[in-house]
């Protein structure tokens, strides 16, 4: 089923808070500007755990902005154990690459975004979102007093470098995933993170075994996958509206439900095959909300819903009504999910 590896791909992408550079500069041309960007400054009050944690976040999130490097990385979920090569030149894009050459392809050169899965015979297109989520990450921070609490919990050592530790949660009664992030001290770089549901199971984690700075990176790396000779490769093209207001500009036919969880607010929907796929997300800032309709796509025939295990080591409360499969998925309790389900219109 596509939608598991859209959501491996989307959850360390989207939801991480990764975004841009660093704090350093205290100029007053310094100061004007990070009042005109959204008073990131005033938020730098209260206990000095919270305090550093945002101090912390905000270097996170512009590290993707200024820092260029190479990595291997380790992606662990409910499904198995992944390892990535990784690239990244915030001017040219980003690769992550299966490290035995055998698994899936994921290039982004700022314009488009491909994902290749070998596995499933697919090469996905779709235009890039990496500048829209840099921008949409820190206007999360800058609502994070209000929204999410992040605390500083203390520092380690991840591939060798210093790194601060945070732990961001949705606040008082929202539910969604508990994140906890390893901030490289220097760069901002986040080496290591974790998710968390709310009753502290693990459902994914990633970290990095080496990180190169500054690494010698061609614009190469950064082009459409291509898959290797005689493997027979079916495309999708999919189009991303930054918002709902945009897809229903669009003509794009979603639905809403009356039942969307406390804290939880529309993101972004995406259209696939010219609307054959559409998935709508919403987002509490640490977890998303996702439901697709997928027409003629390959599920159970019943039309009660249930909770069933998807590819990918996610789990999906699906069923299929007129020749469409309905999927939900989502870090919640299985009431909220069921609920969510039942107020669709």
């Amino acid at each position: 089923m596509k939608i598991a590896l859209w959501h491996a791909m989307l959850l360390p992408g989207l939801l991480m808070l990764t975004a841009s550079a660093s704090m350093a500069q205290t100029s007053p041309d310094r100061q004007s500007k990070q009042r005109q960007d959204g008073g990131e400054r005033r938020h730098f009050d209260g206990p000095h755990e919270e305090r550093d944690a945002r101090r912390a976040l905000f270097r996170m999130t512009r590290a993707t902005k200024s820092v260029a490097y190479s990595a291997r990385e380790v992606v662990t979920f409910r499904g198995g154990t992944v390892e990535f090569d990784v690239w990244v030149d915030p001017k040219r894009g980003s690769r992550r690459e299966s490290a035995d050459k055998r698994g899936d392809v994921i290039v982004d050169d700022l314009k488009h975004w491909w994902v290749l899965s070998l596995r499933m015979g697919t090469l996905v297109e779709r235009n890039s979102m990496q500048s829209q989520n840099a921008d949409r990450n820190r206007e999360l921070l800058v609502q994070l007093k209000d929204s999410l609490k992040a605390v500083k919990t203390g520092d380690d050592a991840i591939a060798g470098r210093p790194v601060d530790i945070v732990v961001v949660s949705p606040r008082l009664d929202a539910m969604g995933i508990t994140r906890k992030f390893w901030i490289d001290r220097e760069t901002g770089l986040q080496l290591k993170s974790e998710e968390r549901d709310s009753s502290g199971r693990v459902l994914r984690s990633s970290y990095f075994t080496s990180v190169q700075l500054n690494a010698d990176l061609k614009a190469i790396d950064f082009s459409e996958p291509k898959p290797p000779a005689g493997i027979s490769i079916k495309r999708d093209v999919s189009v991303i509206h930054a918002t709902f207001a945009d897809a229903e500009k669009a003509g794009i036919a979603f639905r809403t439900s009356t039942n969307v969880p406390a804290g939880y607010t529309p993101q972004f929907v995406e259209v696939t095959n010219g609307g054959k796929w559409v998935t709508q997300h919403w987002g509490n800032g640490t977890s998303v909300l996702s439901y697709s309709r997928i027409k003629g796509g390959r599920g159970p025939a019943t039309s009660e819903p249930a909770f069933r295990q998807i590819p990918g080591g996610r789990r999906g409360y699906v069923w299929n009504a007129d020749g469409v499969m309905h999927v939900v998925i989502a870090p919640l309790p299985d009431d909220a999910i069921r609920k969510f389900a039942a107020g669709l219109r």
